[in-house]
């Protein structure tokens, strides 16, 4: 998608947007203007390969941190931080709605596994649990 987006507007290349999900959609948040935002949107909504991942993902950061009957409640080591995390968390869907960026919690995700040239880390099979620790960090623990 983004060679896709530079080959057609390679103005957009760097400039700072990210992508989230407002009602079942991908919307474009940063600093550029609406027309610019538009036409994204309709790009990344046009690409159903996309939009079935970002669904595909946002239903498992739901299943594996909505707190369920199968999903207890229970506390743990973040190994993002290292810090304690109550995983006791209620409307997750709705906590992200509009909030995550997708492109940054991506960089961040590769971030975590950049050790410079020196040490070669492939983070693809650390990736999807990262991101969605990350997440964790971002939500409000239920008081139940």
């Amino acid at each position: 998608m983004q060679k896709s987006i530079a080959r057609e507007r390679p103005d957009l290349v760097k400039a700072s947007w990210d992508m989230t999900v407002v009602d079942g959609k991908l919307a474009v948040t940063g600093s550029l203007n609406a027309a610019d935002k538009e036409w994204l949107a309709s790009k990344l909504n046009g690409n159903f390969a996309l939009k079935s991942a970002v669904s595909t993902y946002m239903t498992a950061a739901t299943d594996y941190l909505e707190t369920t009957e199968s999903n207890p409640k229970h506390g743990g080591q973040s190994p993002i931080t290292g810090q304690l995390v109550d995983y006791n968390f209620k409307d997750v869907r709705g906590q992200f709605e509009g909030k995550i960026a997708f492109r940054e919690l991506i960089a961040a995700t590769w971030k975590k596994y950049d050790f410079g040239p020196e040490i070669k880390v492939d983070p693809a099979d650390y990736r999807g649990g990262d991101s969605l620790e990350m997440l964790a960090l971002q939500l409000v623990p239920s008081k139940s």
